[in-house]
């Protein structure tokens, strides 16, 4: 009896791990595209809050931008090059100026 009971709990334990990686939460959702203009680590000094909806002066961005590695900011122009959403092509416009 005891066999059937361990083998039946393992056989559920299979089953359900497959349905426990097609989950997601909240991390998962909000989580980085890869790109450079959404990564908070990268463009977030640029806005004014945390949920990155509110960006700060054009001054105040070149300020942060001039603190970016050569290599963010060129990969960040690069995406510019073709924004995937309209909070992308907003930012891209404010710093479609910048060195």
């Amino acid at each position: 009896m005891r066999f059937k009971l361990l083998s039946i709990a393992a056989v559920a334990a299979c089953l359900a791990t497959g349905a426990y990686a097609q989950t997601s939460n909240e991390a998962d959702q909000t989580a980085p595209s890869g790109r450079d203009v959404q990564n908070p680590d990268v463009v977030g000094p640029m806005y004014s809050d945390k949920e990155m909806s509110k960006m700060r002066s054009k001054d105040e961005m070149k300020s942060e931008w001039v603190k970016l590695s050569d290599e963010h900011r060129t990969k960040i122009k690069g995406e510019c090059a073709d924004p995937q959403n309209a909070h992308e092509k907003d930012f891209c416009d404010e710093i479609a100026d910048f060195d």
